[in-house]
């Protein structure tokens, strides 16, 4: 009994999986009882975003712990670092922040998806082009329509005169 309690304290992604369900199932109590308090509709409350937040962390917590129950024994950890790989992310991420406001968000970030998917070995491009595009008209609807935020227009356009 004491070596399967071992076993399973080992197993990183099991514990860190319910952690995260607690932290989940905590922070959309919280929101939800917070926005009760309040008499405002739920696209006005505070407590939107961190609902959505919790949500997701919600459904990538069960996914872990429907991961690690799949697996026996965690699996040895790779102590072999790919820096070169670390440093192109990190150069990626440079190079969108530089440039997203002078051509825009949409496709900024549509480039910036197509870039990283085929560096993650993603092959077909018809499946990039999906990604990408989903993923950026998602991100903009959620934010620029549904929250209101500001997203970067791009300068480029004004001295186009688009």
């Amino acid at each position: 009994m004491k070596e399967k309690a071992r076993n399973l304290l080992r197993n990183n992604d099991l514990v860190e999986g319910a952690i995260f369900l607690v932290v989940a199932v905590l922070g959309i109590i919280f929101s939800i009882i917070s926005h009760q308090k309040m008499d405002m509709e739920w696209k006005l409350s505070p407590y939107l975003f961190p609902l959505v937040i919790s949500l997701i962390l919600f459904a990538l917590s069960i996914s872990l712990l429907l991961e690690s129950r799949n697996r026996r024994y965690a699996a040895k950890r790779d102590d072999d670092t790919h820096w070169r790989a670390i440093f192109l992310y990190v150069a990626i991420c440079l190079v969108y922040y530089l440039v997203i406001s002078y051509i825009g968000f949409i496709v900024s970030t549509v480039i910036f998806l197509v870039v990283v998917f085929r560096l993650l070995g993603v092959r077909k491009w018809w499946l990039i082009a999906l990604l990408a595009s989903v993923a950026t008209l998602a991100i903009y609807i959620l934010f620029a329509m549904l929250l209101h935020v500001m997203l970067p227009q791009g300068s480029i356009y004004y001295y186009l005169g688009l």
